[in-house]
């Protein structure tokens, strides 16, 4: 299941690339896919067997930006483990695409 959102995630990046005439759409677009990335390598093996509710998807990614932020950057709940730590430029990436979401977010 992991390789396949991977692959989707991959397919999706290209054509958003490749097809998007604006480059503000771009470079927002192009932030949103790559915190898709994270959320999907980083939590969703983890969400995907304990909280099947909240897998992150692309189209649920954004309604969740304000929970994402309460958990990741101001409980400092997760993601959970050692091994899975964001590193820096995951949380600085994260930071940007929560930044642009509609929803208003802590930092």
């Amino acid at each position: 299941m992991l390789l396949k959102h991977g692959l989707v995630s991959i397919i999706i990046t290209v054509i958003a690339t490749t097809t998007c005439s604006s480059q503000n759409t771009l470079t927002t677009d192009t932030v949103k896919l790559k915190a898709f990335n994270i959320l999907v390598n980083r939590c969703n093996f983890c969400h995907a067997t304990k909280k099947k509710q909240d897998v992150f998807t692309l189209l649920n990614m954004d309604s969740l930006a304000r929970a994402i932020n309460e958990q990741v950057f101001v409980k400092k709940k997760m993601p959970k483990g050692r091994k899975n730590r964001l590193n820096s430029l995951e949380l600085e990436l994260l930071q940007t695409w929560l930044a642009r979401t509609k929803y208003k977010v802590e930092k």
